[in-house]
């Protein structure tokens, strides 16, 4: 699976991502170490799975904040306000067992 972009400054994450169906599950993955067993989801919003259109769903906790974009390829995830270094390393150790950087080609 593909990883188009990827952002890491100090307490800001952003992943840009090859939408599939198992994306909802690492994004609920995600949520559980940000937010813990009980009160977050992506899932609660996508409970039929990814829809077809472009769809936003976020939430803020503890002044964290997790918000994904879904369009019709991709999936866009922002974490912001994460200080604890571990979840920021088990965060990206998720998605980089899963995607692989993708080459975009780039034009001037």
């Amino acid at each position: 699976m593909k990883l188009f972009a990827i952002k890491s400054i100090e307490k800001e994450l952003y992943f840009q991502f090859e939408k599939t169906n198992e994306g909802l599950k690492i994004l609920d993955t995600i949520a559980y170490i940000l937010f813990g067993d009980t009160e977050f989801f992506f899932d609660m919003e996508w409970q039929e799975g990814f829809p077809k259109q472009e769809s936003y769903t976020g939430h803020e906790s503890k002044r964290v904040f997790a918000g994904a974009i879904v369009s019709e390829k991709r999936i866009h995830l922002l974490i912001r306000g994460l200080k604890d270094k571990n979840k920021i390393e088990q965060i990206k150790k998720i998605i980089f067992e899963k995607y692989k950087l993708f080459p975009t080609n780039k034009q001037s």
